[in-house]
């Protein structure tokens, strides 16, 4: 009896600990950026949950789900750093990444800084990448 228990226990056991090891990562589908123009100044910093609010009717939009665009995004998520020292920044924009089962949001300011659940990233590659899609949008 022992010998057929472990029979099944066995292979049950060794597909939870390589399945866990051979798990895909989360697959990007799409992307969509929201932006206030660079150069708009404001009284006071606007903070990621005024961002929309404050731009609602000046803000632009570009969705991306092409397989260049997405695989370009993707592969500069990989950059982001943890912040050494907390800063406000003075958001202008909100980048939603879109994953087969959840989305992603990070709100950035024009320099390169991002933010997303309490903690400040940089993540310069990924910000020259942004501002070529806004000003390639400028030059239609």
């Amino acid at each position: 009896m022992k010998a057929k228990t472990l029979f099944f226990i066995f292979p049950l056991v060794l597909s939870l600990i390589t399945g866990k090891a051979f798990s895909q990562t989360k697959k990007l589908i799409s992307v969509k950026i929201e932006w206030e123009d660079f150069n708009t100044e404001t009284i006071v910093d606007v903070g990621c949950d005024q961002f929309k609010d404050t731009f609602k009717s000046t803000k632009q939009t570009k969705s991306l789900d092409n397989f260049d665009a997405v695989f370009e995004i993707n592969s500069l998520l990989k950059y982001f750093t943890k912040e050494k020292l907390y800063k406000n920044i003075d958001v202008r924009g909100v980048i939603t990444l879109n994953y087969k089962e959840k989305q992603t949001e990070y709100c950035f300011d024009q320099f390169g800084h991002f933010y997303k659940d309490g903690v400040l990233l940089s993540n310069i590659p990924l910000m020259a990448f942004i501002k070529g899609l806004i000003n390639a949008k400028y030059a239609r």
